[in-house]
């Protein structure tokens, strides 16, 4: 790996093993303040988001492409971005007017106490799209310091706002205290949003046309919005569903199980995140990048086993520390939870690798295997434990199929 690969890798590496101990952090806090119950609903709200994220993801992988691709100078860079962006926001604003409409079912599906916290994350959309499309182009650019600011800055905020107005709900308005969850979302939204806007002007006058093939590029979304979306019910159909068919308790439970689980898949994200503008680039110059590849898989998959057999060691432990005796009763599922997770995150360097070589069967093949699995748990959940041993077979399947197609490929290109 070279010089420039190995800072680029820290610098990320560094900012977003930050960014995650921030957000467990504040979960750790939300969950001891709220006890089970109340921390039920957070996570609901904090869905909510990772749902919106992964839209969020597709927006920016699509940007951090097209940057990539432009290497003439940030003159066609800044038409792309400026072409880019503006439709981003107006299909932000459709969007966030849609599920605002739909609040009040959203709402009751999934037994939320107050419909208000859902109407203060929707009014965050059309900024955290914006805020995706220039964290690509970041991305695109390999501008990775100010890239993984972005991220520092929307911790940071959503921290600062979070635990002020909570610490200030339980004080006088304990009933409120789920909207400074929300609040502190919305305001990050925002912040961040104007960080990038601040980072990057574009100086271009109105009159100027992208050098951009809008059908290229909606294709590429396309795609990359349907493989998000397998990641939308893979990553979080489980806690939704669990939300509407558990009683509070057990949601909460499932919920802290998550978020441990979770660790895995968001600890290892960083791999994922420089391997796609890494393998674009020497696919461009005709260079070899199954090197970056197998690098990836080996390096997500020992992070994944570690964290399992931490899990599996000292799920008590981990669970007393993190979360106090109230969750106790998630140890004996927290390995199970992290073993899928495993499993998930080492399919998904397979998927992206290949989204960076314009494949798309893995995209087709997590779909379906995310649309088997909301209807497996929808007829199979008997208690927590099943649902996590449906998740376990679905993410094998998934992971089995990726290598079915990986050794296919290698054996045709062998020839």
């Amino acid at each position: 790996m070279s010089k420039s690969n190995t800072k680029d890798g820290i610098i990320t590496l560094v900012a977003i093993t930050f960014v995650n101990a921030l957000n467990y952090g504040l979960n750790l806090v939300l969950g001891r303040w709220l006890g089970p119950e109340g921390f039920a609903e957070a996570s609901i709200l904090a869905t909510m988001v990772l749902i919106l994220s992964f839209v969020g993801v597709a927006i920016q992988i699509t940007a951090a492409k097209e940057v990539a691709l432009r290497t003439d100078g940030n003159s066609q860079r800044d038409q792309f971005l400026k072409w880019y962006e503006s439709r981003v926001m107006k299909v932000g604003l459709i969007v966030g007017g849609v599920v605002l409409l739909a609040s009040p079912w959203i709402s009751s599906f999934l037994q939320m106490r107050s419909l208000i916290p859902a109407i203060i994350v929707f009014l965050g959309i059309p900024f955290y799209f914006g805020l995706s499309g220039r964290r690509g182009y970041f991305q695109g650019a390999q501008s990775f310091m100010t890239f993984s600011m972005t991220f520092i800055v929307e911790t940071v905020t959503r921290l600062i706002i979070t635990v002020l107005t909570i610490y200030l709900a339980l004080q006088y308005a304990p009933e409120y205290a789920i909207h400074g969850v929300a609040l502190g979302f919305l305001l990050s939204f925002i912040a961040t949003y104007l960080y990038t806007r601040l980072k990057h002007k574009i100086t271009l006058e109105l009159g100027e046309v992208a050098d951009v093939i809008p059908r290229e590029i909606y294709v590429f979304l396309a795609s990359i919005g349907v493989y998000e979306l397998s990641q939308i019910l893979i990553n979080n159909c489980d806690v939704l569903l669990v939300k509407h068919y558990f009683d509070e308790y057990q949601a909460g439970i499932y919920a802290a199980i998550a978020l441990v689980g979770r660790m895995v898949y968001f600890g290892t994200w960083t791999i994922v995140t420089l391997l796609f503008p890494k393998v674009i680039e020497k696919e461009k110059k005709g260079e070899s990048h199954t090197g970056l590849f197998y690098g990836s898989l080996l390096i997500v998959g020992v992070c994944g086993l570690f964290i399992t057999g931490a899990c599996y060691w000292q799920g008590s432990l981990i669970m007393t520390l993190l979360f106090g005796d109230a969750f106790t009763d998630a140890a004996g599922l927290l390995w199970t939870y992290a073993l899928s997770t495993t499993i998930f995150a080492c399919a998904n360097v397979f998927a992206y690798y290949y989204m960076s070589l314009d494949k798309y069967l893995p995209v087709a093949l997590s779909l379906l295997i995310g649309i088997a699995q909301l209807v497996c748990i929808a007829f199979y959940h008997d208690n927590l434990g099943q649902v996590i041993e449906v998740q376990i077979v679905g993410m094998s399947v998934l992971l089995a199929s990726m290598i079915i197609f990986h050794v296919y490929r290698e054996k045709v290109k062998g020839r």
